[in-house]
Parts: C-alpha cells; structure tokens; sequence
C-alpha cells in the first residue's frame, strides 16, 4: 500500500535533513510510524547511517552533506513523493556492521567478528542486486528512476560551504550499496545502536536494544 500522508512528511523531513534545516534527532523524532507502507520504515533505517555516533548532525558546515550523501537523499525523497509501490524484500536495514578500526585497536581479536559481520553483509547485498538496481534503491530500475520527476532537486551548498569536509561516519562503511554501509555498526563496538522499528518483528540483524 501507498500511504500518500506519511509519505509527503517523510520525504519533506529528508528534503530538511539534507539542507540542514533539521538534525538527525528532529528527523527521528518526526518521522511517521505505524504505517503499512514498508517504505517508511526503509527510508529511516537507510537515513540512520547519516547520523553522527555521539552527536545530533545537521548538515551545515563541517557536518554538510557530502554530493553523494546529497544525491542519495534526494531520491529517497523522490521516491517517497512518487505513486511507486516499495517492491523490495528488506524493509528493515538496521543491523550490524563492521567494527572498523576497533579491529586494530583490539589486536586482531575482533578480526574473526569483523569478518563474519562482512560477509553477511556481501551476502545480503548479493540477494539485493538480483532483486532491483542497488544503485538507485528505493526504485528498483533506473528507468522508473529517470522517470522521476524529483530526481534532479539537489540544492546545491552556500559558496561558503564548498570546499569544507562533511562529518564522515565513525564507522567503517563495508558496503557501497546506498554511498553507506548497508548494515549499520555493531552495538558495542560504536556503541550507536538504533530504536527498534516498528511494525517488523523479524529479529534477523536488529540489535537488542538502543
């Protein structure tokens, strides 16, 4: 189903996240719930590995969206302002990632982790791209994608921001499938873990608690 409501107000919080009118807590704080359309919830759960690990980002100055982060917030806007239904199997991308350079610090002792967190990852990522085009998610095939009247609504940053480093995310990002990691970090190893969605009850990669 299209919840045509919910959608409009998730993607006007996207469109503010990228243009640093809102933080990340405001989005999350914000965002629609409750909802059957799948959509929602991976919106959000993708939009999470934007966030800082210790602090509220908004995307202005050194915390500025970066012309990917740009771009992919953009058409996650775009698909939720379009009539498409979300046809992809995986609704819920919260989960675990890799533990970065905690792999270093620990002496190798987190290698065997680190690894196995990996390669769940390549997995999912594998079963993804035989779904739909990874590269334009949440469309699912580029066609529908240039199709969209949105996709070219990238406001470009002030003249004072170009040039400036955005925040990068203090984790490792393992996967290129969204421009982020597409599983976020292990709770404990950069100690961020998400809410719990509402509306799944799958437990596959959803940490225990926040």
């Amino acid at each position: 189903m299209i919840d045509r409501e919910k959608r409009d107000v998730a993607a006007t919080l996207v469109r503010q996240f990228r243009d640093g009118e809102i933080t990340s807590d405001d989005l999350e704080t914000d965002w629609p719930t409750r909802s059957d359309d799948k959509v929602l919830e991976a919106v959000e759960s993708v939009v999470w590995s934007f966030y800082d690990d210790h602090r509220p980002r908004r995307m202005i100055g050194r915390d500025a969206a970066s012309p990917k982060e740009r771009e992919d917030l953009t058409r996650y806007a775009a698909f939720l302002e379009s009539q498409l239904p979300y046809d992809w199997s995986k609704s819920n991308f919260y989960g675990l990632g890799g533990c970065g350079v905690l792999v270093i610090l620990s002496f190798g002792l987190l290698w065997p982790v680190d690894w196995w967190i990996k390669r769940g990852n390549a997995r999912i990522e594998a079963e993804l791209r035989q779904e739909g085009d990874l590269d334009v998610w949440p469309f699912t095939s580029r066609a529908d994608y240039d199709r969209s009247p949105l996709n070219t609504d990238v406001r470009f940053p002030p003249i004072a921001e170009i040039g400036r480093q955005p925040m990068s995310s203090n984790w490792e990002r393992n996967s290129t499938a969204f421009g982020h990691e597409l599983l976020p970090p292990v709770p404990g190893c950069h100690g961020h873990a998400p809410k719990a969605p509402s509306g799944d009850t799958s437990q596959g990669f959803r940490p225990s608690a926040r």
